[in-house]
């Protein structure tokens, strides 16, 4: 075997190791936070990022870790970002029952009223608190209207259909 195919065999395990020992001290944590971050890759691939904050009982201090980066299989609908979601949790043995609060950023597949992300989860743990970040809430009101204007205006383009940001990407 090459001495690259055995490293990366090493980083593989040890990549393993360290996502099973996480998931170990998660189902002894009595409660845990997380946040979801719906990004693209480079390629336009939409990945969603989850982090969880929960309290490590055997070392008696707070941990903050990245959970997994999941790659969205489909369009960028708070279903199919809830599906992803859902079934890495499922196949990680972790329960819904112990997010106590969850953190998204502000966009319509997050925070949607009937299909959001944040939606889905709280039907299954009602008791959940949840919160967006806003990165622009400090800025002056005239920049807070151009943010929120652009946001949206961004957020249009993703969301709606890929054709039209493949087109904004052309005419940009």
């Amino acid at each position: 075997m090459s001495a690259r195919s055995n490293t990366r065999r090493t980083e593989i395990t040890y990549i393993t190791y360290i996502k099973s020992t996480l998931l170990e001290l998660l189902e002894k944590a009595p409660c845990y936070a997380i946040a979801l971050d719906e990004s693209c890759d480079i390629f336009d691939d939409e990945q969603i990022s989850i982090l969880v904050r929960f309290f490590d009982i055997e070392n008696k201090i707070f941990r903050e870790k990245l959970l997994a980066i999941l790659l969205s299989k489909g369009n960028t609908r708070g279903e199919d970002l809830f599906k992803a979601i859902d079934e890495f949790i499922n196949n990680s043995n972790i329960s819904f029952d112990k997010i106590v609060s969850l953190s998204t950023d502000g966009g319509p597949a997050m925070i949607g009223k009937e299909k959001g992300v944040v939606r889905k989860i709280r039907d299954q743990n009602p008791g959940l608190i949840s919160y967006q970040t806003d990165l622009c809430g400090k800025l002056s009101a005239t920049l807070k209207e151009v943010m929120e204007n652009l946001v949206q205006l961004i957020n249009f383009m993703r969301s709606h259909s890929s054709l039209q940001h493949r087109k904004f990407k052309k005419f940009l």
